[in-house]
């Protein structure tokens, strides 16, 4: 999927033949995506890209409708400064599918604040509460955005909301927001 590479007879052949041993593993195509998704973000976080690529590919290829292959896509583009049409296209493709994490929202979020696009990043994220209202990091993000906004009672308030629902903060982040 990633780089829109044509694929010739042996390419689809070998993928044929991972999708067959995967489900001779007795495996899922859903289920084998999550596991190869999940060891992607773990090749991401040690700065392995090609083989986090590799992983988000084969995710995909697995389970086409899993958002987190697109999400992966997306912050890979991003993290190796591919064009913004290219990060915003994965971000967009994740936020169209039906499995996977809601992760996206606020990965996107997080994009747009380095783009200095707060309000499109506001949108995206309150489109994430509305998926999932448990979403991962939504909240502290709009935390974010509204203490870069000056807004220092709504920084206050989303990120009491994010401590609630188990979101990553900065420590001492909470309480610098609501003494402002």
């Amino acid at each position: 999927m990633y780089g829109n590479i044509q694929k010739n007879e042996a390419m689809r052949q070998a993928d044929e033949k991972f999708i067959q041993f995967i489900l001779s593993k007795g495996f899922t195509r859903e289920t084998a995506a999550i596991d190869v998704i999940k060891r992607g973000w773990k090749f991401f976080q040690n700065k392995n890209y090609k083989t986090a690529m590799e992983r988000f590919n084969q995710g995909w290829l697995l389970d086409p409708e899993n958002a987190d292959s697109y999400r992966g896509f997306a912050v890979l583009a991003a993290e190796t400064n591919k064009p913004r049409t290219e990060v915003e296209k994965y971000f967009q493709m994740a936020l169209t599918k039906n499995h996977g994490s809601t992760q996206a929202y606020a990965d996107f979020g997080w994009y747009l604040i380095t783009q200095n696009e707060l309000d499109k990043a506001i949108v995206i994220l309150q489109k994430g509460l509305k998926a999932d209202s448990k979403a991962y990091n939504v909240r502290s993000t709009l935390a974010f955005i509204s203490y870069l906004k000056k807004n220092y009672p709504q920084a206050c308030k989303w990120a009491k909301d994010a401590k609630e629902n188990g979101d990553k903060l900065e420590k001492g982040f909470l309480e610098d927001m609501c003494q402002r």
